[in-house]
């Protein structure tokens, strides 16, 4: 196996050498030789792929002759192909075998199905060139050349028909062609230009369905901020309730420390009181033995008047002598005495002025401490109250949020029924423009024919008589058919004046009105529109239609048309279109246009651009109001941790410090900004660290607060920790991280099993780590 696995990584590699074995090298061998011509083959069949049909083998490739084969086969197909493209069908210079034999008869097959109809369509060409018209083809195709049969022969019906009316009507075709001839004339010029008009209505209302929607959209991005301002409201109230209750725990927890102070303030003072007892007692002892001290004194002296009195006495005051004697030395080992009690009695003084001046320091510290205790509950009190307006203002956010986002809707809800009306009035105008460009070139066609009627009516009459006609044909009312069209054309025109709700008009040179749509009786306030015709807007409207009547002569003289113009008449709006009105002989020969009442849009346009205005400045007042509130929330709560003794840290949910108090980065050894960014691991052992990291994932992912009393080795000294970790969510990161509150213990709490029975009963969960 080992060989054989070498074998083929030489093989891959490309060279086989011949130290393997004999058997193994004629494998690898073969091997190279079948991947050589498959690479051969495989860039054959790439190259056909591009379309390279040239490609030579090399002369020993097994499969040589039948991949050439394939390629001539490709070959003679494409020129198969080529040659019926280029007219010859009946190219049979290659010889196929085979499947391909079927595919060559089924291209010749193609060729003769459209050969055999091509050359009696040629036949019937030339019977209608020498005047029959009554060949006609008779083959039963399908698919296009079926259309094709079927057509031509439906127009040589028509087109005799048409030229055995003509040959029965011609004389009165050619008395009637003049008056149809100015008919038509009239009417190609009145449905050309209203084509013109509506075409740029159209345009107009496009326009506006455009800008309509583009209020949509915007609306809709100022819904979408809306939602995401109720969700930033949201994470706003919930941090405020956060902020309510951490407020409320700092509140007890303050309680519990000014209680304790207290307590101090009371032992510090007794003790105060018993040390000002032992200095007045010190004072009465230095008196007692300053009496004492007298006594000895006196004694002392009686004892040497004694003294000399005995020796007056000779030998019978010696026994006195020795008494006075012993008095004078107890005086004096009393006075000694007193010395030395004096001495300890000053000692004990100075220690107790000096007790004395430690305890009100330390009761002066505990006054002050008992001040900041007081300030700090003042303080959480404050923040407390704080937080609950925050809370409450948080709360008027969140409900102005839902007002303002339902006030959003409502107006996306009114102005996507404004766009369904512009695009249903765009939709109406484009189908009337669509109309109106059928008829101008229905009459632009028919104009044509009328014209060229009465040039070629006499020519008819002499060139008929040289037709070969069938019978058959007589009945084609071709004509007439013309005339039907024509006449439809002219009510599509009609219906579109009486119909359409815009205003439609045509004036002369003079500014009079020739022709106007029903809609224009409302607009001047008149019973009939009909009372319009022959007056002019001076006429009608007074001097307030000068404007209107200088504007239509700069139309008249330069050409030049009024599109899509906003106008305001009173308390309407309209979008004028004005355009020059053009004769048979391309001269102005008047004016004519097409206004729509626009008043329920601008209003639209309007209430939505206020509503827009007020929608981005409340936002932005309640989002400035938020900001400015949370930094102040923020810089009191920093304050306001910074003066705990508790150290607390707020961890981001991958276990990095995102909030510390000045008490964890003192603890630290370092500033609050060298921890911020770090993680346990920059501050503790690895086994440590990672201990933490696991135990606040499950925290984390649990959703439950744990509590701790864990001995901690921090910069090689031994600290006791009560530690609370309980799961936050940081609305930064939108996931849930952890907030720690450490309060160090001393030792002789951390021995005393009542404190830690007191703490079991407080933390049910707790967990000793010692």
């Amino acid at each position: 196996m080992a060989l054989l696995r070498k074998c083929v990584e030489q093989k891959d590699s490309g060279a086989v050498k011949k130290s393997l074995h004999p058997e193994l090298y004629q494998i690898g061998k073969a091997c190279q030789l079948h991947r050589q011509q498959q690479d051969e083959v495989t860039r054959f069949a790439r190259e056909m792929r591009r379309g390279k049909l040239d490609v030579i083998l090399s002369e020993d490739h097994p499969l040589k002759s039948t991949l050439e084969d394939l390629q001539e086969n490709v070959n003679g197909c494409i020129q198969k192909l080529v040659s019926l493209c280029k007219g010859d069908v009946r190219d049979e210079s290659v010889v196929f075998n085979g499947e391909w034999q079927v595919l060559n008869e089924s291209i010749n097959l193609l060729s003769n199905t459209y050969s055999k109809p091509i050359e009696s369509l040629s036949d019937i060409m030339n019977a209608m060139a020498n005047g029959d018209m009554t060949q006609r083809l008779e083959f039963e195709l399908g698919g296009e050349m079926g259309d094709l049969s079927r057509n031509l022969n439906l127009a040589l019906d028509n087109m005799d028909g048409l030229l055995a009316q003509v040959a029965i009507n011609a004389h009165s075709i050619d008395e009637s062609a003049g008056e149809m001839k100015r008919s038509t004339e009239e009417m190609t010029i009145n449905t050309s230009e209203i084509a013109s008009s509506i075409a740029e209505v159209n345009q107009g209302a496009q326009s506006q369905v455009t800008k309509i929607d583009e209020v949509s959209q915007l609306i809709g991005n100022i819904l979408a901020s809306s939602q995401s301002m109720g969700k930033n409201s949201e994470g706003i109230y919930e941090a405020a309730k956060q902020g309510v209750a951490h407020s409320e725990q700092g509140l007890v927890m303050v309680g519990d420390v000014l209680s304790g102070m207290d307590q101090i303030s009371y032992s510090t003072n007794k003790a105060n009181d018993s040390i000002r007892v032992l200095q007045e007692r010190s004072q009465q002892m230095l008196a007692v033995i300053k009496l004492i001290k007298s006594v000895a004194s006196q004694t002392n002296l009686l004892a040497l008047n004694a003294a000399i009195e005995a020796a007056q006495a000779g030998d019978a005051g010696r026994g006195f002598a020795v008494v006075a004697e012993e008095i004078r030395k107890l005086a004096d080992d009393t006075k000694n005495s007193l010395k030395e009690i004096e001495s300890l009695v000053d000692g004990v003084q100075e220690d107790t002025g000096s007790a004395a001046e430690a305890v009100r320091q330390m009761n002066e510290s505990v006054s002050q401490g008992q001040l900041m205790a007081k300030s700090t509950s003042l303080t959480f009190r404050e923040i407390q109250q704080a937080s609950t307006r925050t809370l409450s203002f948080s709360e008027q956010i969140l409900k102005a949020t839902g007002e303002q986002e339902r006030d959003v809707k409502s107006v996306l809800s009114l102005t996507e029924g404004v766009v369904v009306i512009a695009e249903e009035t765009a939709a109406g105008s484009e189908q009337i423009a669509a109309s109106a460009v059928q008829l101008s070139r229905g009459m632009q066609l028919n104009e044509s024919k009328v014209q060229g009627l009465s040039e070629i009516a006499e020519s008819f009459k002499d060139g008929v008589s040289m037709l070969k006609l069938s019978d058959k044909n007589v009945d084609n009312k071709v004509i007439f058919k013309m005339k039907e069209a024509y006449e439809q054309e002219k009510g599509l025109l009609d219906a579109l004046l009486e119909n359409m709700p815009d205003f439609i008009y045509f004036k002369d040179r003079e500014s009079r009105f020739t022709r106007v749509s029903q809609s224009m009786k409302e607009l001047y306030a008149v019973e009939d529109s009909e009372r319009l015709l022959g007056r002019s807007d001076l006429e009608l409207l007074g001097d307030s239609a000068f404007e209107s009547l200088t504007e239509e002569n700069e139309i008249i003289s330069s050409g030049k048309p009024v599109i899509n113009q906003v106008q305001k008449n009173g308390d309407r709006y309209f979008l004028v279109n004005k355009l020059p009105l053009y004769g048979a002989d391309e001269e102005v020969v008047g004016t004519f246009g097409i206004s729509r009442d626009i008043t329920d849009i601008k209003a639209t346009e309007d209430l939505n651009k206020e509503q827009e205005r007020q929608l981005i400045e409340n936002q932005r007042k309640a989002s400035e109001a938020a900001l400015v509130r949370a930094e102040e929330q923020n810089r009191l709560f920093v304050n306001i941790l910074n003066e705990l003794q508790d150290k607390v840290e707020v961890k981001d949910p991958n276990g990095v410090f995102y909030l510390v108090n000045h008490s964890v980065a003192e603890d630290y050894g370092v500033s609050v900004e060298e921890v911020l960014g770090k993680d346990d691991f920059a501050f503790f052992p690895k086994e440590v660290a990672e201990k933490y990291w696991q135990d606040e994932k499950g925290l984390i992912q649990k959703r439950k607060p744990v509590s701790s009393l864990e001995k901690v080795n921090v910069n090689g000294k031994d600290k006791y920790w009560f530690i609370r970790k309980i799961p936050l969510l940081i609305p930064e990161y939108d996931d849930w991280g952890m907030l720690g509150i450490q309060r160090e213990l001393k030792v002789n709490e951390v021995k005393s099993e009542e404190y830690i029975q007191e703490l079991k009963g407080k933390y049910p969960n707790l967990k000793l780590e010692l």
